[in-house]
């Protein structure tokens, strides 16, 4: 099979970083860490293990930092290896198409998406106390996976190949489009559960890519009493956001946030500003070093932004509203147990909870669908969002 993968080399992510400037198709180049080629199909061989056939696959915001080398191997995952090879796509919904002899959670034909990492239990390790409290992605050995917890394949190719415990099943009466919306569907509802707001608190979502949209939405079904703001940088975001319930704002100014919060706003020498009594909580889709720093300056005492955004750069970021406003800074990461409406649940239960309401429409979301054989032209369109109107991308498997 095909499949598409990024391999560990400095020596590449180098080229493409300063190659890119001058010449854009560098990423499909041979000088590139990036690859679409042949790779063995993979196969059951232990007694755990699932093969699942791709249905749909997102491109999502990590798989194009990769391609594109947008990474500094200083920051702080770069220092946990996992594989010299990384396959990309991990936003997928797949059918089972084979099963070790001791899975019993799933049979040929099932519909199922990944909502697990490779952590303690898999490894048959004692569980460290991220595994214990149920957040397998944050598990401390999750970088020793041996040949039998290898994935093999991603959503850059037809097959993958799971443990069983990684697998949750996609409910029937969830369409195709939807499922393969869940897994940035729950980057957004466990950072509104990391810090849900109360009712009447005002609240503001910076970026409006998919995660931010799908924040947006997990925001109106989860704490429908909340005013909801939300930074856009395109109109086509903006008419989206404004469909799910959202204030949109278009490049605001300091004092548009002012008179919006109810805040004041304090000048100080060389452009110096700060305000005080801002949002209650900000939930930051970019993560970038303007939009960190700016953001504790427009959160109330007391209040707390949310990183939601992905930005594998060594960032410059003014951190002092944290002790000077007291704002918590939390991060948040995918998926894990939740605590909702008094019981247990995984996230990806909440998703098909609000897919299965009705609130949503797939149609909003997934703006493009192409072959793998096409997957220049999809890389391309996340690459000019403003002019293709990108949200999200989708690798179409069926016939």
């Amino acid at each position: 099979m095909k499949s598409g993968y990024v391999t560990r080399s400095i020596v590449r992510f180098g080229y493409v970083q300063v190659l890119s400037k001058i010449w854009k198709g560098v990423i499909f180049s041979k000088f590139s860490p990036f690859r679409l080629k042949e790779v063995p199909d993979p196969v059951v061989k232990f007694p755990k293990e699932v093969l699942v056939e791709n249905i749909l696959a997102g491109i999502c915001g990590t798989d194009m930092s990769l391609i594109q080398a947008k990474v500094d191997l200083r920051v702080a995952p770069s220092a946990i290896s996992k594989y010299d090879k990384m396959y990309l796509g991990h936003e997928n919904l797949a059918r089972v198409l084979d099963t070790g002899e001791k899975v019993t959670k799933f049979k040929k034909g099932d519909r199922v998406t990944v909502a697990k990492g490779l952590d303690c239990n898999l490894q048959e390790l004692d569980l460290c106390e991220s595994c214990q409290n149920g957040y397998p992605f944050l598990c401390k050995n999750n970088s020793l996976a041996t040949e039998q917890l290898m994935e093999i394949g991603g959503g850059f190719g037809e097959l993958w190949k799971y443990h069983e415990d990684q697998l949750i099943m996609v409910p029937d009466d969830i369409s195709d489009e939807l499922a393969v919306l869940t897994e940035p569907m729950s980057i957004g509802v466990r950072a509104v559960l990391r810090r849900l707001p109360k009712k009447g608190d005002k609240v503001l979502v910076w970026g409006a890519g998919i995660i931010g949209q799908l924040t947006i939405v997990a925001l109106r079904y989860l704490v429908p009493d909340v005013e909801v703001y939300a930074i856009v940088r395109y109109d086509f975001q903006g008419k989206i956001a404004r469909k799910y319930g959202a204030n949109v704002l278009i490049s605001p100014s300091w004092e548009n946030i002012t008179e919006i919060t109810d805040g004041k706003l304090y000048r100080g020498s060389l452009g110096n500003k700060m305000i005080l009594g801002g949002f209650d909580i900000i939930y930051d889709c970019v993560g970038s070093s303007h939009t960190v720093s700016t953001s504790l300056r427009w959160t109330k005492a007391g209040g707390a932004v949310v990183l939601i955004g992905i930005n594998f750069s060594m960032q410059k970021i003014d951190l002092n509203p944290i002790w000077y406003q007291e704002v918590d800074l939390i991060g948040s990461l995918v998926s894990g147990r939740e605590y909702y409406k008094e019981k247990e649940m995984h996230t990806f239960e909440i998703c098909f909870e609000i897919m299965m309401s009705g609130v949503i429409d797939a149609d909003d979301f997934i703006s493009h669908k192409f072959r793998l054989s096409e997957y220049k032209q999809a890389i391309r369109t996340l690459q000019n969002k403003k002019k293709t109107k990108g949200m999200k991308v989708v690798f179409d498997y069926r016939d």
